[in-house]
């Protein structure tokens, strides 16, 4: 179970990156019911995978997570970029709550045995809304492959009204090129 797991995680990473929120919350899950021998195969199997990925493309690692973290800093659509203009220390402010909230959301895993789907699903969806520098409208598809894994519940319909407004933008997109997207009064919208 664990091994699988691990392999079909890691190859989801290789396609987007984003498939890596799952991956602390399960391996946690594992740890917390002491399924030791899982958590092993799943680390190893997951690590193996994607260290291959990155040898088969020439590619360092430490690279790769020099430019993730440099595409953290270009702002657009997001609410970093909206804040980024009047309080330039936004990324200390950002960075410091995204750290306290995966400790929180870790926290309850621990102490709750909190679902691993439903947590990467939380995840995700404060991250889009709050800490992603960069945002386009579909990255809210993201959240959705979450939906038919979790309980009915408020985040279930909170990712899909969010995913539906996404839709919105594109109209306010079009309007927005047509007259004038530089427009500051365009940020808010």
């Amino acid at each position: 179970k664990g091994l699988g797991l691990g392999f079909s995680l890691s190859f989801s990473v290789q396609v987007i990156i984003i498939s890596a929120v799952f991956v602390g919350f399960s391996f946690l899950s594992l740890l917390t019911q002491r399924k030791w021998r899982e958590a092993l195969s799943y680390a190893a199997s997951f690590s193996v995978v994607n260290l291959l990925a990155f040898a088969l493309m020439c590619i360092d690692p430490l690279s790769f997570l020099q430019r993730v973290l440099y595409n953290n800093s270009v702002f657009w659509q997001s609410l970093p970029s909206l804040l980024h203009t009047a309080w330039p220390v936004e990324k200390t402010v950002f960075g410091l709550l995204l750290v306290l909230l995966l400790l929180g959301l870790t926290a309850l895993q621990v102490l709750k045995k909190a679902n691993p789907l439903l947590l990467s699903a939380l995840t995700l969806l404060l991250y889009l809304l709050f800490f992603a520098a960069a945002y386009w409208n579909w990255y809210v598809v993201w959240v959705l492959i979450w939906v038919p894994f979790l309980p009915h519940s408020w985040l279930t319909k909170t990712t899909l009204l969010f995913s539906f407004t996404s839709l919105l933008a594109y109209p306010l997109l079009w309007f927005s090129q047509r007259f004038g997207l530089g427009n500051p009064a365009w940020y808010p919208v």
